[in-house]
């Protein structure tokens, strides 16, 4: 299967009418999308990191890489929230976990192919090389990808439905602040999809 046809089947989930039984089939169906994308995402990488897919688990540079940007993401996309009055540990996707911010892992989702995984295929495919010291990034490492990672925040992007383009830091907040809306009114909300040229 594509990833096309697993996104087709999330429109039969809409229909379901237990969450709880929605909720795993939207998490078996992303997991299964994630294998197809991880797997691509592999074949574009340089052979030597030995990129084995995603593993938050895994200590090799590229997943190190992967998981200290998210890291960040994680943490900008929690002040988008409550910036916007929304609380980040109300889930929907995520179920509630007692201290765990649900709702900006539910949230990042969104953002993670064009804010983490396109700047560290770019940085990795132009030649850089992490430093990983006993499965952790060295200082200089963490350094360059703080600035390297809000330095991308302001590359434009353009939303799929958008005529014009928008900086990807202003992005996370102008998506928070949709999503309250959509709370507050309980009108539709759609997601943030970068058009790729």
């Amino acid at each position: 299967m594509r990833i096309g046809d697993y996104a087709n089947q999330l429109y039969r989930v809409a229909g379901e009418r237990d969450w709880g039984v929605a909720r795993q089939r939207i998490l078996s169906i992303e997991g299964n999308a994630a294998r197809i994308y991880w797997g691509a995402y592999a074949t574009l990488l340089p052979r030597d990191l030995g990129f084995p897919g995603r593993d938050r688990d895994s200590g090799d540079p590229v997943n190190t890489v992967l998981n200290y940007l998210y890291g960040i993401l994680y943490a900008e996309a929690f002040k988008a929230l409550a910036r916007v009055g929304l609380d980040p540990y109300a889930g929907f996707l995520h179920s509630d976990r007692s201290g765990k911010p649900v709702l900006t892992f539910d949230f990042v989702e969104m953002f993670r192919v064009s804010t983490v995984d396109s700047l560290a295929m770019k940085l990795l495919r132009q030649g850089y090389r992490p430093v990983v010291e006993q499965g952790l990034l060295n200082h200089p490492t963490r350094a360059f990808l703080v600035k390297e990672f809000y330095r991308w925040l302001e590359r434009r992007a353009r939303p799929w439905t958008w005529s014009r383009s928008i900086a990807l830091g202003e992005a996370l907040y102008t998506w928070a602040s949709a999503l309250a809306k959509s709370l507050r009114s309980g009108s539709e909300f759609q997601g943030f999809v970068e058009r790729w040229p």
